[in-house]
């Protein structure tokens, strides 16, 4: 696996501990641990972490701190895994677009299937206006006369050479343009030279839907439509504006087994949802309730019963800045949609969000590197950042402060903040952790027994998981926080062709198991054959 980021594995089993219903911050537990620790943060590499306002390092009046979120989401995490606890995620449903997917072949390439019709906004509803299913009526040719006319015949090649709907859209001023039937409707094109766009007729709609919160918000994530850095070019240049003003969008779309709308996008093939999101796949794998883990009766929750946590993390003040030069680099974002990685593959098939039996990688963590990255980008200075980071070397100070604790819950914390207390291990902090800044070790002092808490939270887990199970997870949550792993591994792939790659691969290895399966079946109906040949009596 070629990525900056590793994965500790998804536990099946979820630790829910006993005394989460007697957890209240105005009763104490039975002999609760109550205190301070004080801690000394060290950049061991360059360590950014963005001010709200500019580019700067965290600062109040031009003191530089770690804020206490950063410390205290980082330990939270180490102690989910630690403590068996739920994989804390947000239930998204990704939408994909590979034409090669037996999946989306199946889904998308029946054009009986598709629907075409006006989007709007009325009275903060989503509805669409459908115009029935699409037909050969619906594609009109380049070379049509209609088409020339509407578009101009000296636009015509302008737009056929454009990549980008909003690119063709631009041409004829950012408006539809008209033939005596309908309206033409541009899509872009992938690969293959277009002959033909879409035209809306202009008719009576069949039908006025108005859309669930779900088919909305799945609409919403295909486009990242909430993401100003990864907003569909279309919708952002051309389409958001309009439906805000009411004015009505074309789309594609498709039924549900009910009638109602599935799903629509703004192409024909557009990304389409998967079946499962990712708490459908969580709540399968993992032992859920909704009763409290380890981690967030020590931590907190919100929700239904919310729960206030009991560990409290100042603000860390640099003791000691040593200034780094800018950096003007992109920060990629890995995306949970690339399900090679976030799904658990097998060696027979390639595993996506459509199986009901596909199991998440688990909790992600960016391992060490000894040395910086450089991320230059495909030269768009929209994509760079600048980071200002503090350099190696930089010390920050602080204090944890926990009140009604017991012994286990302490010896997790406190296995959390010194990584068991080993010399050779570190954690992570801030941004451009997949380039490698962020690096920290942490010191710890305090009046507590840290051996003989970590003893107690280690002895505890082993009653509930076994020794087996809780020294692999610890193994393996340990050997990311070290820098022992091959640097040349902890790279991103090389797009395009290290992503093409792997869906070749992806996509051979799904055929292989297809032809496996065939010859299986084959020889089990040749087998039963001739089971039968021999059961038959002839007479003479």
């Amino acid at each position: 696996m070629k990525a900056p980021y590793r994965f500790v594995d998804l536990n099946k089993k979820v630790v829910y501990p006993e005394w989460s219903e007697k957890v209240f911050h105005d009763v104490p537990l039975k002999d609760p641990k109550s205190g301070e620790l004080e801690l000394k943060i060290t950049a061991i590499t360059p360590v950014y972490i963005k001010d709200s306002e500019s580019d700067e390092f965290f600062n109040f009046n031009s003191t530089y701190m770690i804020p206490g979120s950063s410390i205290k989401g980082m330990l939270r995490s180490i102690v989910e895994v630690l403590s068996f606890s739920k994989l804390d995620t947000d239930d998204q449903t990704f939408a994909y677009r590979d034409l090669n997917h037996p999946s989306y072949k199946r889904k998308m390439m029946n054009t009986n299937k598709i629907y075409h019709g006006w989007l709007f906004k009325q009275g903060g509803e989503w509805k669409i206006e459908s115009l029935g299913k699409i037909s050969a009526s619906n594609r009109i040719k380049y070379s049509d006369p209609e088409f020339k006319k509407a578009v101009g015949a000296q636009n015509v090649n302008k737009i056929k050479n454009k990549r980008a709907a909003f690119e063709k859209y631009k041409i004829c001023n950012n408006e539809l343009p008209q033939t005596r039937c309908g309206y033409i409707v541009f899509t872009g094109k992938a690969g293959k030279q277009k002959t033909r766009e879409f035209l809306f007729e202009k008719k009576q709609p069949e039908r006025v839907y108005t859309l669930g919160r779900n088919v909305i918000e799945n609409f919403k994530s295909a486009y990242y439509l909430d993401n100003p850095s990864l907003i569909n070019e279309n919708w952002k240049n051309l389409w958001a504006e309009k439906f805000e003003r009411g004015e009505r969008i074309p789309v594609f779309f498709q039924l549900d087994e009910n009638g109602d709308i599935k799903h629509f996008g703004l192409s024909m093939l557009y990304k389409l949802p998967y079946e499962n999101s990712t708490h459908d796949l969580l709540k399968r794998y993992q032992e859920y309730k909704n009763d409290p883990d380890f981690a967030q009766t020590l931590f907190g929750h919100t929700g239904e019963d919310a729960l206030k946590g009991r560990v409290f993390v100042s603000h860390h003040i640099a003791v000691k800045a040593v200034k780094h030069p800018p950096v003007k680099t992109v920060l990629a974002t890995p995306r949970p949609t690339f399900f090679l990685h976030y799904i658990k593959q097998n060696k027979t098939e390639c595993v996506t969000y459509d199986d009901k039996d596909a199991v998440l990688s688990g909790f992600k963590f960016y391992p060490h590197k000894k040395r910086i990255l450089k991320s230059t980008g495909n030269g768009n200075e929209n994509t760079m950042t600048t980071l200002k980071p503090l350099d190696k070397g930089s010390e920050f100070e602080g204090k944890i402060r926990f009140f009604n604790l017991n012994e286990i819950e302490l010896g997790a914390l406190l296995s959390a903040v010194t990584l068991f207390n080993r010399q050779n291990t570190y954690h992570k902090l801030g941004m451009g952790k997949p380039l490698g800044f962020g690096s920290v070790k942490i010191e710890v002092n305090g009046d507590v027994d840290i051996e003989k808490h970590i003893k107690a939270f280690e002895d505890y887990m082993v009653s509930e998981v076994g020794k087996d199970e809780y020294e692999k997870r610890k193994s393996q949550l340990l050997k990311y926080h070290t820098f022992e792993l091959n640097e040349n591994e902890l790279e991103y792939i090389e797009f395009p062709h290290g992503y093409k790659d792997l869906k070749s691969k992806c996509k051979q290895k799904n055929k292989k198991h297809k032809k496996n399966n065939h010859q299986k079946h084959q020889k089990k109906k040749k087998n039963q054959d001739s089971s039968q040949m021999g059961n038959i009596r002839i007479k003479i």
